[in-house]
């Protein structure tokens, strides 16, 4: 069995046995095209909607006002501009949204930051799908 068959398989499993989220919107927020494909290709098998992907802060902003998600994946280092972290502030704060950082920063310090967002989970990338459709599922039932 292939790499990519077995996630698919793992998170189609995930899927299957947690509530629906067919009604879940999430809002992805990476400036590496690459990593935002596909990082919504694990959302959508997982049966998420993904209502919108963002490369920088000011899309991320207009594009939650607009859709108000339940939920934002958040880079946090996206280039010139505020970072994920503020943005993800700012989401939590006006809508109520569920924040899970991925980061390939191992900085104790941004960590920290990231983890003083109000219920905000830290992912280190590479991510594990398995681990983010979980993560997931966990933080929009509470």
């Amino acid at each position: 069995m292939s790499q990519r068959l077995r996630i698919v398989t793992k998170v189609r499993i995930l899927r299957d046995q947690a509530w629906s989220s067919a009604s879940r919107s999430i809002l992805v927020i990476e400036d590496e095209s690459l990593i935002a494909m596909v990082v919504c290709m694990f959302l959508e098998e997982a049966g998420f909607k993904v209502c919108g992907v963002a490369r920088t802060a000011a899309q991320a902003l207009d594009l939650a006002a607009r859709m108000q998600p339940d939920a934002a994946v958040v880079d946090i280092r996206l280039g010139p501009g505020p970072d994920g972290i503020e943005v993800a502030e700012r989401l939590s704060a006006l809508y109520r949204c569920g924040i899970i950082f991925v980061s390939g920063s191992g900085e104790r310090e941004t960590i920290d930051r990231a983890l003083s967002v109000e219920g905000a989970v830290f992912l280190q990338k590479p991510v594990d799908p398995e681990a983010l459709v979980s993560r997931l599922w966990t933080l929009l039932s509470r």
